[in-house]
């Protein structure tokens, strides 16, 4: 196989660093890396020449997950300015457990055409992204964006996020009661309201288009799928 192809996710040095990374107190604790530091243990990963050839399109179809340690203040007010800036919105991530289900909130950079509340959408492109690529500095970006690594897998040109969604909801955990006052404040409704009008108005999305042109897309049959147990967690109806 060229080498240019070879996967870069079966490599010593990816392993090691994604081992490191999926860890709490790389981000939280007296022995937290600082951004700039994950971003430099990140380096040799980088491929710049890969990511113009990719052409954006990861960017193309979702926008990338911050996390805390990307806001200098995580307070209401502080996240309220930044949301209001219009580039980023609050998303879900239902998490299922044997007899419950828990709505894990969090923010990302915001989807073309999509409100500040954002729990249930197809994937469209970041709103942020140009033909030239995403217009922040490196240290500017939302660290899952800097976080998702560009590689070959089985010949096929692809991004990966080197760290898990595990991490995701464990570093946003406590804030859940700011980003769920933020859902009330921006939308003067619950997250299980919110959810709940969201659901239907995709579902009708789906189902016209369904009708109209005889399938729908994986994507929305795994969102189909997800209301369906939304439904029976009893979260919405």
């Amino acid at each position: 196989m060229n080498s240019k192809k070879e996967s870069i996710f079966e490599n010593k040095r990816y392993q090691e660093i994604r081992e490191e990374l999926n860890r709490e107190e790389v981000f939280v604790g007296k022995n937290a890396l600082t951004k700039a530091e994950i971003i430099q243990k990140l380096m040799p990963l980088q491929n710049k020449s890969l990511c113009a050839e990719c052409g954006g399109s990861c960017c193309k179809h979702n926008g990338c997950s911050y996390l805390p340690m990307d806001f200098q203040d995580l307070s209401f007010n502080g996240l309220k300015t930044k949301l209001e800036k219009g580039y980023i919105s609050i998303i879900s991530q239902p998490v299922f457990y044997e007899k419950h289900v828990k709505i894990l909130l969090y923010v990302r950079t915001r989807n073309e055409g999509r409100p500040i509340v954002d729990f249930l959408s197809t994937k469209r492109a970041c709103r942020l992204w140009t033909p030239n690529g995403c217009p922040f500095s490196i240290e500017d970006r939302p660290s899952l964006g800097i976080m998702c690594i560009p590689g070959y897998e089985n010949g096929n040109l692809s991004c990966h996020p080197i760290v898990t969604d595990s991490i995701l909801e464990t570093l946003w955990y406590k804030h859940q009661k700011t980003l769920k006052a933020l859902v009330s404040h921006f939308t003067g409704k619950t997250v299980q309201k919110v959810m709940q009008e969201q659901a239907d108005a995709l579902i009708r999305q789906i189902y016209t288009k369904q009708m109209s042109v005889g399938m729908i897309s994986a994507e929305e049959r795994e969102l189909v799928f997800l209301m369906e147990n939304l439904r029976n967690y009893g979260f919405i109806v």
